[in-house]
């Protein structure tokens, strides 16, 4: 049987610019809404825990932290409007030149990712 395309069925919040302080993760403009598909990380990494995949339809517009100068990448909240922000760390296409071609971003949770002083910044316990 061949692999399917994903189905997208949760609506997600792109975030392009955004901040984080003292007070948390606070995304400011929302530059797009998209249908994903969202999964618990299971594939082996360097490090462990707190990390999903994200499957976006094939030319979705999510960046990961390598595009922009000042090292954070996309915030992606998923599902729309539930208070659930991941930060995006990578980003890539797979099946690539085949029918069932998707985009995939590995997002990780913000507590993981911005500690300032062994304080995370994000709510806890997550919503």
């Amino acid at each position: 049987m061949p692999f399917t395309t994903p189905t997208f069925n949760l609506p997600a919040n792109i975030f392009r610019n955004w901040n984080y302080n003292a007070t948390g993760l606070n995304p400011t403009v929302i530059n797009a809404t998209a249908f994903c598909n969202l999964q618990l990380g299971r594939k082996v990494q360097s490090y462990t825990g707190g990390f999903h995949y994200a499957l976006f339809p094939l030319l979705t517009d999510v960046r990961s932290w390598e595009f922009y100068p000042d090292g954070h990448g996309d915030v992606v909240e998923i599902p729309a409007g539930s208070g659930r922000f991941y930060v995006v760390t990578w980003v890539d296409d797979a099946a690539k030149g085949f029918t069932n071609e998707h985009r995939v971003a590995i997002v990780v949770h913000p507590k993981l990712w911005f500690i300032v002083d062994n304080v995370p910044l994000a709510p806890t316990p997550y919503p």
